[in-house]
């Protein structure tokens, strides 16, 4: 799965990229949760004198639902993020509700 999760996938075949990026996307937002550990963890950094920070290798955008964004570092983004390869670097929430059109397949994004 981690091979399909690169940007060449876009132009390769970019239908199955947006299709594997849309279900990914669908699965981290709509249909889970943060498992109790990342409350755990939270409350017990919050305990500590100097508080506490995430840094996190997960792209389910989790933690953002615990703790304040400023408090998190995601080291390769998260799908609750996105922006273009060839662009000026601009980074925008992703729109769950908005497929990327097939038409619009040569723009290629790139978790945050």
């Amino acid at each position: 799965m981690s091979d399909l999760s690169t940007p060449r996938w876009f132009e390769v075949d970019p239908h199955l990229a947006w299709s594997f990026w849309r279900f990914r996307i669908e699965m981290y937002m709509r249909k889970s949760e943060p498992h109790e550990g990342y409350r755990i963890l939270a409350d017990w950094g919050e305990s500590l004198p100097y508080g506490f920070f995430s840094v996190t290798s997960n792209i389910d955008g989790h933690w953002g639902r615990i703790i304040d964004e400023s408090l998190i570092w995601e080291v390769h983004g998260a799908v609750t993020h996105s922006q273009l390869v060839d662009d000026d670097g601009r980074i925008w929430e992703t729109d769950i509700g908005k497929a990327p059109s097939l038409s619009s397949c040569d723009i290629m994004p790139r978790s945050q």
